[in-house]
């Protein structure tokens, strides 16, 4: 009985900015100087990255000399294949219990995600290549998508002051989710991770499977815009899904289509309003049980001068932790007793049922999750003088006024 024009939210997210450090008084030595938070729990193949040296992200090395971190990393004028990124970037890996700290610069800008939009839920990458190669192993790239709750190590720079500090978290993947309602197979191009604890300076950070193996890469954090889930109850990030990837030079090639959806702000509203509809589908038998069952009851109350017609509600999504989607009222449709019986009637009389509808709850990882609700109704219905001419009778139920015709002027009228 829910119509498919179920209103879901718009959501609107945005791109983690980069982390600026303070500048030093000498730019032309500035370095980001990156510790490990846990020596022993340090990947070799992960960097901080110093752009114009003053903005930072971090990155991971996938090739003896190549890196990879995000497109809005780079200064504006870099974000072209080809272009030399020489004395704009370089990369800091830290010292851990096997390794000394080690530098690189860029020297040209190698491949690169396609021009960013108005929305973080599309992909976000650029692949750099060094101007030597370091003496680190790189990580090995996975394009084999991220599962449904999949739980995945990001190794992240987060920046404090003049030095970032290489940590490690876990986060696990949200597929069907109203904070991203693209995220819907392991080959999606923009994935989610709730709960996950990211700030800015940590764009690019790789993230990793349990096989040890990048599968994507940190690009935003969600914050809500126009009419979004409330993003405040939830600490989500969103990240570029590396089995879309199509770069030769790392013999990589995706043919998955469904790296081609649409990322646009209607193709999220769409996603969004889908996901609703999918999660109340299972709900609608009973739903019309119930309503059906209240639709007699007032029926059986008003059966000797009333007919009743249900009048359903959708209601836009709120975003709030508990939000009415849908609910099913009841207004008089027509009189069935004539004028002289009504005149015989009581003017006041009492009415009790219940109005049935759809609530709309999202999980900690922001599915959907509807639930059936009831309201109980205690209505005082009431005739108003009327004009004895008039085709109509004025009925008053509670602070609501209706005008109802006949139901045999309505029939002689078909």
């Amino acid at each position: 009985m829910i119509k498919k024009n179920l209103t879901a939210a718009l959501i609107v997210l945005s791109a983690l900015p980069c982390w600026s450090k303070n500048k030093t008084s000498d730019n032309s030595n500035a370095r980001y100087k990156v510790i490990c938070e846990k020596p022993e729990d340090c990947p070799s193949n992960v960097a901080g990255v110093l752009s114009d040296k003053e903005n930072v992200c971090t990155g991971v090395l996938v090739k003896e000399d190549v890196l990879a971190t995000n497109l809005h990393c780079l200064p504006q004028k870099l974000r072209k294949e080809g272009a030399s990124c020489k004395g704009h970037l370089s990369f800091s890996f830290p010292e851990n219990k096997n390794e000394p700290e080690e530098f690189a610069e860029c020297d040209q800008v190698l491949s690169i995600s396609s021009e960013l939009k108005d929305t973080p839920l599309t992909p976000d990458y650029a692949f750099l290549k060094l101007r030597s190669k370091v003496s680190r192993k790189p990580a090995t790239i996975s394009t084999q998508g991220i599962v449904n709750n999949e739980t995945m190590t990001i190794y992240k720079v987060d920046p404090h002051e003049d030095i970032g500090v290489l940590r490690k978290v876990t986060c696990k993947a949200a597929q069907g989710s109203m904070l991203n309602p693209l995220f819907l197979k392991a080959q999606s191009s923009v994935i989610s991770l709730v709960p996950c604890d990211i700030v800015s300076g940590n764009s690019g950070s790789p993230i990793f499977s349990a096989d040890n193996e990048v599968k994507a890469i940190i690009n935003s954090k969600g914050l809500p815009d126009d009419m979004p889930v409330n993003a405040d109850r939830f600490d989500v990030a969103f990240a570029s899904n590396f089995s879309c990837l199509n770069i030769p030079e790392l013999k990589l090639q995706s043919t998955e289509p469904h790296c081609k959806t649409s990322m646009d702000r209607a193709a999220i509203r769409n996603a969004s309003g889908t996901l609703v509809r999918e999660a109340v589908h299972p709900l609608m038998s009973n739903f019309s049980k119930y309503v059906a069952e209240q639709f007699q009851k007032v029926h059986a109350q008003t059966k000797n001068f009333l007919k009743w017609e249900a009048n359903q509600l959708d209601i836009p999504y709120s975003g709030d932790e508990k939000s009415a989607i849908a609910k099913v009222t009841f207004k008089p449709k027509c009189i069935s007793a004539t004028r002289e019986d009504l005149e015989k009637m009581q003017s006041l009389l009492n009415i009790n049922y219940s109005e049935w509808g759809v609530e709309l709850h999202l999980d900690q990882a922001g599915r959907p999750l509807p639930q059936l609700a009831s309201r109980e109704v205690h209505s005082v219905l009431s005739f108003l003088k009327q004009d004895p001419a008039s085709k109509t009778i004025a009925i008053q139920i509670n602070d609501n006024q209706y005008s109802v015709p006949f139901c045999g002027d309505i029939a002689s009228r078909k």
